[in-house]
């Protein structure tokens, strides 16, 4: 893709991960074939179907396919080829959102807080793929803490999206370790610990471009993700976004949308 340079692009989306679950079920279930002859195509001729994937079966209202939305607008716009993209994830609701987009590229949903290695090793295997992970809170702020800082510090070419809502919706409720201080859990727990902010370790570790938006922010958010692809050098993307169905816990602070960029490069 014009103007793609090797770094990490980094997108942190506020949405919902459920940690701890072991094997997640893709959907089974086929968008019809069928679509409008009228359809409007980009520069290479596709039209957004061919952007799209499988039916999402995630809760309704779920933030998750708003994110969706905007990765498959995003590469409609920029003309990508979809077969020269590469999908890796972790494990969580969060991580079964690549099955909901870009049907035709690569894809593979990898282990628990480990996607940033998979990833790595597909870089190193084949560096003419566009390589995008997907990951949530649990994995990447808590068991693949480490592998999100170091695939950041060593400038792996791939953009990291996280999903983040600060709570395990899955297993119940419990903070994750991107929970505001102070927020309050459905049954009146109050969070004492300090959260970790992704963006700012992002930013301190060197990646070139960096964004935080809402899920309900579609324009800003589709813009953050067309810059992502044009930024030099490693990019962050954060997304924020309440979990629909079991809104578990009340925030500290309103879920305001940020940007940020860092122009630091090595």
């Amino acid at each position: 893709m014009p103007g793609l340079v090797p770094g990490i692009h980094v997108f942190l989306f506020p949405g919902r991960d459920e940690a701890g679950i072991a094997g997640v079920v893709m959907t089974y279930i086929a968008k019809p074939k069928f679509q409008h002859p009228g359809l409007p195509k980009n520069d290479l001729g596709y039209t957004h179907r061919d952007y799209e994937g499988k039916v999402s079966t995630l809760c309704a209202g779920c933030g998750h396919d708003s994110i969706t939305a905007s990765i498959i607008e995003a590469c409609y716009e920029l003309s990508i080829e979809p077969h020269r993209v590469a999908k890796i994830s972790g494990i969580g609701c969060s991580s079964k959102t690549p099955d909901y987009f870009l049907g035709n590229s690569h894809g593979f949903n990898s282990v628990h807080g480990r996607m940033p290695s998979v990833l790595t090793g597909a870089n190193l295997a084949n560096r003419d793929l566009i390589y995008l992970g997907v990951s949530g809170d649990g994995d990447s702020a808590s068991i693949g803490f480490g592998q999100f800082a170091h695939s950041i510090r060593r400038g792996v070419n791939m953009t990291y999206i996280v999903e983040n809502n600060g709570v395990y919706g899955l297993t119940k409720g419990q903070f994750s370790a991107t929970a505001d201080r102070g927020s309050k859990s459905k049954k009146g727990v109050v969070n004492t610990d300090n959260a970790i902010d992704l963006v700012a370790i992002a930013l301190q570790l060197g990646a070139t471009f960096v964004a935080r938006s809402f899920f309900r922010r579609q324009d800003p958010a589709g813009a953050a993700d067309r810059r992502r692809h044009q930024a030099q050098g490693r990019v962050v993307h954060r997304r924020r976004q309440p979990l629909h169905r079991l809104q578990h816990t009340t925030p500290a602070r309103p879920r305001a949308l940020t940007m940020s960029a860092n122009t630091t490069t090595r």
